[in-house]
């Protein structure tokens, strides 16, 4: 059975690696995070747009929170431009979590 403090404990975990991800991102040039590597979404940056995405949608569902712009897969890596926005809202959802 999933507890409420599984789910605290998880969505810790969820944080101290989303600062992981950004902290390591925050190194690379803007050019770095853009290019396209082949990946799904394309670049980092995409992916890290798409992840952000997923997890503002389900807590618009589970805790009436916000919800993205766009509501589908395909616009999700498209959903932030700026990085420094991207880190912005990131860090923002983190810390309601």
């Amino acid at each position: 059975m999933i507890t409420n403090e599984f789910v605290k404990t998880m969505a810790r975990y969820n944080q101290w690696q989303n600062d992981s991800v950004y902290k390591a991102s925050d190194e690379l040039g803007e050019e770095a995070r853009k290019l396209d590597r082949g990946a799904f979404f394309g670049s980092i940056h995409r992916t890290l747009c798409h992840l952000l995405w997923g997890d503002m949608l389900w807590t618009s569902r589970f805790a009436n929170l916000e919800e993205p712009a766009v509501l589908t897969i395909a616009d999700s890596s498209g959903l932030i431009e700026s990085w420094e926005e991207l880190k912005s809202r990131r860090f923002a959802l983190d810390e309601k979590l």
